[in-house]
Order: C-alpha cells, then structure tokens, then sequence
C-alpha cells in the first residue's frame, strides 16, 4: 500500500463527501504530507505497518508548534486512520476520539489503540510528554 496513494483517497473523500473547507483541506494536505514524509525517512512504506510509537515519534520531532497547530495535526492524523480503518479492515484506528465536547478541551481524551488494546490519555499529557 502506497503512503501518497492512500492519502490521494483521503483528500478525495474529505473534499466531495466531507465537504471540508478549503482551508482545512489545505492543512490536512499539508499535515498529512508532512507526517507521510516523516514516515518514509523512517523507512515506512505502509500504513499498515505504522504504529503509535511512529506517532508519538512524530510529535516529538514537531513539539516545537503551537498547541492549536498540533491538535489540527493530532485531528488530522486521526480522521485519516479513522478513514483507513472504514476502507481497509487490516488498519485499526491508533488515533480514536473517544470524548467530543469541543468545550473542555483540557480533559479531551483520546483512545491510542493497537491490537485491541486501548488507553485513554488526555492530548495535554500527549503535548506534555512531547515537550519534556
């Protein structure tokens, strides 16, 4: 499985049947290409093979963003897996948003999931770990 190939079908779903705006699919494209880069310098070629550890990697090497720019990119990365797991039942979801009230940001939690296990952590923890 090509990294761009899959990401071609993303922008493609997200812009007809989301019908995202061109601003978030112009940061989407732009979060994603970059994590897909990130990805082949580390010498991953799949999706399926990508695991949190790869993403936490990720962060890391990114902490140096705004916190509002690292959760569009957190948002970004996790439709997409959410997108891929709908398309292809071999990739699970690593990234899934397990509470959505957009008003408490703070205590967000999100669900890191791999081989049926599943940890809730909050994104300020995850930023946290990232910048210390």
């Amino acid at each position: 499985m090509s990294l761009d190939r899959e990401l071609e079908k993303f922008y493609n779903y997200i812009s007809s049947e989301k019908g995202y705006s061109l601003n978030t699919l112009d940061s989407y494209s732009s979060d994603l290409k970059l994590l897909s880069n990130y990805l082949e310098s580390k010498n991953k070629k799949s999706w399926e093979r990508i695991e949190i550890s790869d993403i936490n990697n990720y962060f890391s090497s990114i902490s140096k963003n705004s916190k509002a720019t690292l959760k569009r990119k957190h948002a970004a990365i996790r439709s997409f897996f959410k997108f891929l797991e709908n398309e292809n039942q071999n990739i699970s979801n690593i990234l899934e948003n397990d509470k959505d009230d957009k008003n408490n940001e703070d205590e967000e939690m999100y669900v890191i999931k791999r081989s049926g296990e599943r940890k809730k952590i909050s994104f300020d923890k995850i930023l946290n770990r990232v910048k210390n």
